[in-house]
């Protein structure tokens, strides 16, 4: 989900009238910072895309910010694409299967999981992932 900046002000205002503690005042400055570098990333790894289809690390970071706004087509087509380029990319191997445990298909998340540890045998959230999913 993209959080718009008028719906950051908005929060932030809100919860200027609260009496807050450090923690809630870290947490709503830890979420603005994190959906403002979400929405950088998207709109220069976007540009990257278009100028270079075949980057890899431009597909990774738009998978990225797809699967934390919650958008799983668009974040399968993006790891996939990255994999088409780079088929040894551990992480968008990884990242897909996390895809796949998040739309249902279980069978095809451990197929991803397995094969990011066949080409990784040391990651340790390849492995996590694939025994959650099991």
């Amino acid at each position: 989900m993209r959080v718009a900046d008028s719906e950051i002000r908005r929060i932030i205002e809100w919860t200027a009238g609260l009496k807050a503690t450090t923690q809630t005042v870290l947490v709503v400055k830890s979420n603005y910072t994190d959906a403002a570098r979400r929405d950088a990333d998207f709109k220069r790894y976007s540009f990257d895309v278009l100028v270079n289809p075949q980057s890899v690390e431009a597909r990774r970071v738009l998978g990225n910010v797809h699967m934390d706004w919650g958008e799983w087509e668009a974040a399968r087509e993006h790891f996939e694409a990255a994999l088409r380029t780079d088929p040894k990319d551990v992480v968008s191997q990884h990242n897909l299967g996390l895809v796949y445990v998040q739309t249902g298909n279980a069978q095809k998340a451990v197929q991803q999981f397995r094969e990011a540890i066949r080409l990784s045998p040391r990651s340790e959230s390849a492995h996590n992932s694939l025994g959650l999913a099991l």
